[in-house]
């Protein structure tokens, strides 16, 4: 963390490497302090990613309403379906159906 009276200095060097290509390094540095941070350019451009959810289909959820009537324990029902606990319990309230050996 940058000390609150020190002054920020931001310096840009660019450099080749061996194969002809260039580099840009964008440094931060702290006069008063005995820290750097150093990041390239480029990802400060970059577009972030962003998770993609995998979708109910019809045969997931027949699977998700035969492993409710069977009374299958949440757990190992996710570790099948590949899916986190959170995500099952959300989909079958949704389905108005119970969930787990314990209902």
């Amino acid at each position: 963390m940058p000390h609150a009276l020190c002054d920020m200095q931001r310096t840009v060097v660019a450099t080749n490497d061996a194969e002809g290509g260039s580099t840009s390094r964008s440094t931060l540095q702290c006069a008063g302090a005995n820290w750097f941070v150093t990041t390239p350019l480029w990802s400060l451009y970059m577009a972030k990613r962003v998770a993609t959810r995998a979708r109910w289909t019809k045969p997931l959820l027949t699977e998700l309403r035969r492993h409710s009537k069977a009374r299958t324990p949440v757990a190992k029902i996710a570790k099948q379906m590949k899916r986190t606990e959170g995500a099952l319990r959300q989909q079958a309230l949704k389905l108005g159906i119970g969930l787990g050996h314990q209902r």
